[in-house]
């Protein structure tokens, strides 16, 4: 079904076109994404961090924040330094300081 579409695609759009946008898509994509999977778009409407659910999140990158997740805190002590992580951190841990 998406092959057929694809070729649908290619056969009314003007192949000038396609050659000049084509390489575009993948920052479409990645725009996309942020707004739809991290979040981003309401993020900068509110001038707050936010993840997908609404919660708040530590100013950090994307790649760090998945990291993160996939490490247990629940029996580690946290050292905070600046910032605002307790309130993306907070009650993973055993304790925050």
């Amino acid at each position: 079904m998406l092959t057929t579409l694809k070729k649908l695609l290619k056969a009314i759009i003007p192949e000038s076109f396609l050659r000049k946008y084509y390489p575009y898509r993948w920052q479409l994509h990645n725009c996309l994404v942020l707004a739809r999977e991290y979040n981003q778009l309401e993020s900068m409407q509110k001038w707050q961090c936010l993840d997908k659910s609404g919660a708040p999140l530590a100013w950090i990158t994307y790649p760090c924040l998945e990291y993160l997740e996939s490490l247990d805190f629940s029996h580690k002590q946290i050292l905070e330094w600046g910032g605002a992580t307790h309130l993306y951190i907070g009650g993973r841990e055993q304790s925050l300081s």
